[in-house]
């Protein structure tokens, strides 16, 4: 997943910052020691190339043209390859094309640039959809099958899984086989992180107990009693309902279940972009909520697109809404 994005002149001035973890990367003293040696080295990377350096638990992945570098801060298991063709490069090639004038004339204030936000975000949300179909770990093995997972801890708690998964943090605890066949269900539906301790990157988690963690919030689904110890959610509407028409299908193999679900849910998250890009035209408007009506107006999928765009790009719509309400 990614967690930050950088650019920065080749001389170490910092330029935009794009945060997705809500940490504060983009302070210069922190980032003092990691600009001088991108400075030292810039001239060996190469124009339109990427190198990547790897710290704690981040993966740094950069590339530089016309005196820029771009930086991307990524969990060690996203692909080089998937962010520089889908993430780093465009952007930065989007960024130069956008800026072109400001940069001839830069005086140093990089509020000029805060508008890129919005690029950076709908470039994202691409990279995490190719991402999504690249994706394996889990998947690897041999899952439960649809109605298995039902029969194993009924429609509502898998409706729930997932939605604590995509839009949350979830741990499922208990029975080693049968937490990780359910956790290779979940990933194969919809594209999420898994990861083998429960961190900031972290979308599922499989433990054979409960985790001991008071930095990391997240919700906890117990295979073994079928029950949850702590949940976000309460309802997951449209999983359940996506779920009840792929199971009515006639004819159709179990994977091709799968991938049913797995294509509309993607295409479902496409909306996100379009969503994302009437909030910022609309969002200092009275008539935001209307925009927002014309894209979507079942009342479930709004309610899983607001926690999905809160969590996975730290954007609060329902915030926008309220004070569009007092214009």
């Amino acid at each position: 997943m990614i967690q930050h994005f950088l650019i920065i002149s080749e001389t170490g001035d910092y330029l935009f910052s794009r945060d997705y973890e809500g940490k504060n990367h983009t302070d210069l003293s922190l980032l003092s020691g990691f600009i001088s040696a991108i400075r030292n080295f810039a001239e060996s990377i190469g124009e339109g190339q990427i190198r990547t350096m790897v710290i704690a638990n981040r993966k740094w992945l950069y590339t530089t043209k016309q005196q820029l570098i771009g930086i991307c801060i990524s969990d060690q298991e996203d692909s080089d390859d998937l962010i520089k063709m889908h993430f780093l490069i465009p952007l930065l090639n989007q960024f130069i094309e956008e800026y072109n004038q400001e940069l001839v004339n830069h005086n140093g204030e990089y509020t000029v640039f805060d508008s890129f936000q919005e690029i950076t975000d709908t470039q994202k949300e691409v990279y995490r959809a190719q991402a999504a179909e690249e994706s394996v770990d889990l998947t690897t093995r041999q899952t439960l099958t649809l109605q298995g997972a039902i029969e194993l801890i009924n429609l509502d708690n898998l409706s729930l899984v997932l939605r604590h998964a995509a839009n949350h943090k979830l741990v499922l605890v208990g029975d080693d086989f049968l937490t990780k066949k359910l956790g290779g269900l979940v990933q194969s539906l919809i594209p999420i992180h898994v990861t083998s301790e429960l961190n900031a990157y972290t979308d599922l988690y499989i433990s054979n107990k409960y985790p001991n963690n008071s930095e990391i919030e997240f919700s906890t689904f117990n295979v073994d009693n079928r029950g949850w110890t702590k949940q976000k959610y309460y309802t997951a509407t449209y999983e359940k309902q996506l779920i009840q028409s792929i199971l009515k299908k006639k004819g159709l193999g179990e994977m091709d279940l799968i991938l049913i679900f797995r294509k509309n849910y993607l295409e479902f998250i496409d909306v996100v972009t379009e969503y994302i890009n009437v909030i910022w035209k609309y969002k200092n408007q009275s008539n935001l909520a209307r925009e927002l009506g014309n894209i979507e107006k079942d009342k479930h999928k709004i309610e899983f697109l607001h926690e999905y765009i809160h969590k996975n790009i730290g954007i609060d719509v329902e915030d926008f809404l309220k004070k569009s309400k007092r214009r």
